[in-house]
């Protein structure tokens, strides 16, 4: 079973005020989903003290049933080292396994082992192959990687046309990569005509998604008048959410950016991004779903 419905659906209720109880209890009963959705509420800390090892036992009870993306989440346990030891090669297997339940998300991280060389040799036929399925049958992940094949050239000749549509196609699905890749596209002029403020506008909502880089990218963008206003307090409190995400580059951009700064700037700054954060707690939990 791999079910690519929101989990709200299992209660009824709609996402951000799920009945923790009722899932606990549908869970316990022996409803897949619930499981599965149980273990992304204790791995996202949703409503709950995130706890990698109660999410890891909740997939794992899931996966036991068929569950698809149960066996695609615990292939990333494996792969990250959350609330397990990291092992490339349960990794590969658990992936393998979802793939062959036939969720796309699983066969999308499969094919970034190959094209990574993930405790495998590298293999981009394979992945490519994988990719197009997942992405055919769908998933978001699946369809920015292959728009970075066009805006590469790696495996097909380069063509910044192709990756563009491909990438808003994710776009289409808050895929916050391709939204990021958007950006960058137009702060370069690469594909398109150079437009800071269309830029701007990719990037925000990239950040929106929890995108690490893309709030950095956005922090740069505002701080250097690029698409918008140039304000360093709101520059600041990007580069901090960024930071906080343990995006090195954003770290020395808020270290710069604060020499230019009044001790009250920096502190509006700083309660600009607990304000936004607590808005969009989101911004600040790197999703652990994608590779």
């Amino acid at each position: 079973m791999c079910n690519a419905e929101s989990a709200d659906k299992i209660i009824g209720m709609s996402e951000g005020k799920a009945d923790f109880a009722g899932i606990v209890a549908k869970a316990e009963a022996g409803d897949d989903e619930a499981q599965y959705h149980l273990g992304q509420m204790y791995e996202d800390g949703n409503g709950i003290e995130r706890s990698a090892d109660k999410a890891l036992i909740w997939f794992q009870k899931s996966a036991q049933q068929g569950h698809g993306q149960a066996g695609n989440a615990i292939g990333t346990c494996f792969l990250k080292g959350l609330g397990v030891n990291q092992n490339f090669d349960e990794a590969f297997k658990w992936y393998t396994w979802s793939a062959g339940q036939g969720c796309a998300q699983g066969a999308k991280n499969l094919g970034t082992m190959y094209a990574d060389g993930i405790g495998v040799i590298v293999n981009f036929e394979e992945a490519l192959k994988l990719w197009c399925w997942a992405a055919e049958h769908g998933d978001p992940g699946a369809i920015h990687r292959i728009g970075t094949i066009y805006a590469s050239g790696l495996m097909v000749p380069r063509n910044v046309e192709k990756a563009e549509e491909w990438f808003l196609l994710a776009a289409e699905q808050n895929n916050p990569e391709s939204l990021n890749s958007l950006g960058d596209m137009y702060r370069k002029g690469d594909g398109v005509e150079q437009d800071f403020e269309e830029a701007t506008k990719w990037y925000y909502k990239a950040a929106e998604e929890g995108h690490a880089n893309a709030q950095n990218n956005l922090g740069a963008m505002i701080a250097k008048g690029m698409g918008a206003l140039e304000d360093f307090v709101t520059a600041y409190a990007w580069f901090n959410i960024s930071t906080l995400q343990g995006n090195v580059e954003a770290k020395n951009n808020k270290d710069s950016i604060t020499k230019k700064m009044s001790r009250d700037q920096i502190a509006k700054a700083q309660e600009l991004s607990k304000e936004i954060i607590e808005n969009n707690p989101r911004l600040v939990v790197a999703s652990s779903r994608a590779i």
